[in-house]
């Protein structure tokens, strides 16, 4: 099977691969492909890190306690919404009387997870080749307790 990387990490390896390999030699680390030491989930991960760090500043300079906005109501709705399934809901329920303590940490992961299945760079690509990682797990792992691993085939 052929892959094919995008132009991001094409430029990414040809600007910082140098120094990626520098530092896996340091740390005796041999890379799959040499060409591109850096390989693309990496790139864009970082993309996404990037993506997610811009968008947080920028909520976090129009927070308003009288008048909020449509980005800050969105964002307070993935941490307690009336459905019960944002990040607080979800933890108050199910980690015991220090749930606040782990809410910066698992909204972090939830909304970078977020970003990397919805995000740009997923859509660009070839679609029929990619699925959502849930769907992996739920349909093509008997061992999980898949009912039916044929269903996706």
């Amino acid at each position: 099977m052929e892959n094919h990387l995008s132009g991001l990490t094409l430029l990414v390896n040809h600007y910082l691969g140098h120094f990626a390999l520098a530092l896996l030699s340091l740390l005796h680390i041999q890379p799959n492909n040499l060409e591109v030491p850096i390989p693309e989930h990496v790139v864009m991960a970082l993309v996404v890190l990037v993506l997610a760090t811009v968008l947080a500043l920028w909520l976090r300079s129009r927070l308003s306690v009288e008048k909020p906005g449509a980005a800050q109501q969105l964002a307070e709705f993935l941490l307690r919404n009336p459905l019960g399934v944002g990040i607080s809901d979800i933890l108050e329920e199910n980690s015991g009387h220090e749930w606040q303590r782990y809410v910066p940490m698992v909204g972090s992961v939830a909304i970078f997870v977020l970003f990397c299945h919805f995000s740009l760079f997923q859509l660009a690509r070839d679609s029929t080749s990619r699925r959502l990682g849930l769907f992996e797990i739920v349909y093509r792992r008997p061992a999980l307790g898949a009912r039916n691993p044929d269903l996706c085939r």
